[in-house]
């Protein structure tokens, strides 16, 4: 008998790996104003993103797991990221 594996979706870090630099650096996507960094463990470096970008990838990746909370997660997330990148930038 198969077993369905469980999936544990629970967050490890709540503040974004952000550098004093970012803002002043291009994403390496588009070319518009960095503001995040991922970082792809196959690719090497944290790679710069800009804000569409970020939230681009994040709905892809959400979408590509299968969470279950993708859509409702993603509706909210534009707001969180903005208010997290303003926070660090003046904390």
């Amino acid at each position: 008998m198969h077993r369905k594996k469980t999936i544990h979706w629970s967050m490890r870090r709540t503040k974004a790996y952000m550098l004093a630099t970012v803002p002043t650096m291009t994403c390496c996507r588009c070319g518009k104003p960095a503001a995040t960094q991922w970082r792809v463990c196959a690719d090497g470096p944290p790679r710069l993103l800009c804000v569409e970008c970020d939230i681009g990838l994040n709905a892809a990746i959400l979408k590509w797991m299968g969470h279950p909370k993708a859509k409702r997660l993603m509706a909210d997330y534009p707001k969180t990221l903005l208010a997290s990148l303003q926070g660090s930038r003046h904390g």
